[in-house]
């Protein structure tokens, strides 16, 4: 997260800088609160659900010891609501990546000769004798390092750029990937546990043998409804997005070079080493860190 101690009077982009400038934030911040609520609503779906199961007495005969089982789902729900929650907060108010920007055009930054005047000005730069190049941002003033493109709705070059995700009020890079995939995971988790409390609860024996006592009207089969519609619904977008990033990850890709048919990259790690680097290795310092602290995290 972004302190007050960070240095961004060079920024220029459309990012929010709340809390004293403890914390960044994209410039599409309801959509933050939108996706909050829909956590809250699973939430207490899915426990007022739990409650039910565990007041309810149904039948005399009833096999299955709900009560015990009521508890058993409920524990697990809130730990990934919870872990959900937590990384929600992080890939939110992470800084993504943000390349610094600059006032002026770079010296020599025309002295390839190549597409001069144009918005797509590149340079030529050879790694591992393989040609790759840099492109010029027209708004940044600067020549973008590899994998780095420019988001029109924070109004900065993103580096690693994934994509801008309106459900998150800002974009997914380099610095809050890992989160974001985290997110998905832990939420697509709470959402299936979710719709499994939903179908224990409609599964159940609602009446006794005489037909005296009936529970089918009560407040916990509307919740109960409501548990699998909702965690159903948005189990499935999750583990969508959960499997196609997992994908990305093994091809060391990101959503955008995917989407321009695997854009080659220096960065050749695949399978499992190129998972790991991503979910687990260190991550560069914050451009928004004065340059005396980037310094010191880089010994």
């Amino acid at each position: 997260m972004v302190g007050a101690r960070y240095d961004k009077e060079w920024y220029r982009g459309n990012h929010l800088f709340p809390c004293g400038g403890r914390v960044i934030v994209g410039p599409k911040w309801p959509g933050l609160f939108l996706t909050l609520g829909l956590l809250l609503l699973g939430l207490g779906v899915g426990v007022a659900t739990c409650a039910w199961m565990m007041l309810e007495q149904g039948p005399p005969s009833a096999p299955r010891p709900y009560r015990e089982l009521g508890i058993g789902l409920v524990v697990p729900f809130v730990l990934m609501w919870m872990l959900a929650l937590a990384f929600l907060v992080r890939v939110s108010l992470t800084d993504p990546g943000v390349v610094r920007s600059s006032e002026t055009e770079p010296p020599g930054m025309r002295a390839d000769g190549e597409q001069q005047g144009n918005r797509m000005r590149r340079l030529p730069v050879t790694i591992d004798g393989v040609l790759y190049k840099h492109r010029f941002c027209e708004t940044c003033r600067i020549w973008r390092p590899l994998r780095c493109s420019h988001c029109a709705v924070c109004n900065a070059c993103i580096d690693r750029f994934d994509h801008h995700c309106p459900w998150l009020a800002g974009c997914v890079g380099r610095r809050n990937y890992r989160h974001y995939v985290f997110f998905c995971f832990f939420t697509c988790m709470s959402c299936i546990i979710q719709m499994a409390i939903g179908i224990v609860q409609l599964t159940r024996p609602k009446c006794d043998e005489s037909g005296d006592e009936c529970l089918w009207l009560s407040w916990g089969v509307v919740t109960a409804i409501l548990c699998v519609v909702e965690g159903g619904f948005f189990s499935m977008m999750t583990l969508s997005l959960v499997s196609y990033h997992t994908f990305l990850m093994w091809q060391n890709m990101t959503t955008k070079e995917h989407k321009q048919q695997g854009r080659e990259h220096p960065e050749p790690e695949r399978g499992w080493p190129s998972v790991k680097s991503i979910l687990f290795g260190r991550l560069p310092p914050s451009a928004f860190e004065p340059l005396q602290s980037q310094k010191q995290n880089n010994l």
